[in-house]
């Protein structure tokens, strides 16, 4: 019976749609994840779903307004993609990725934007 905020066209919408809580809730539809936010903060939602990077952005953004649950509803897997055969640029962005986890400028970066040290590194 709560209102619960989500992105139109998100895959959070779809994460919503596809997992049993959807008939628990009332799903409220916004443009963008902003509105979505501002309507929990004045107490219009009681929560909303949405990407965990950018609801961790947020939250390092204005600290103390919002809790992350560690629930999920689903899993995504982000990927950087290249045009098929351009195996210099992929092998230079992996370089630097694996120089950057390397010399803890990616920990660095993912502190500074979502409060916290988030990178999985293999």
């Amino acid at each position: 019976g709560k209102n619960v905020a989500v992105q139109s066209g998100s895959t959070a919408l779809q994460a919503l749609e596809n997992d049993p809580i959807s008939s628990k809730v009332k799903k409220v539809e916004y443009e963008n994840n902003v509105l979505a936010l501002s309507d929990l903060k004045i107490g219009r939602a009681d929560a909303v779903i949405m990407d965990e990077i950018v609801a961790r952005y947020q939250i390092s953004q204005e600290k103390n307004e919002y809790r992350l649950l560690d629930d999920a509803l689903s899993q995504e897997v982000y990927v950087i993609g290249f045009k098929k055969g351009n195996i210099a640029l992929k092998d230079k962005v992996e370089n630097a990725l694996q120089q950057m986890n390397q010399d803890g400028s990616s920990s660095n970066i993912s502190t500074k934007w979502f409060g916290e040290d988030i990178l999985l590194k293999d």
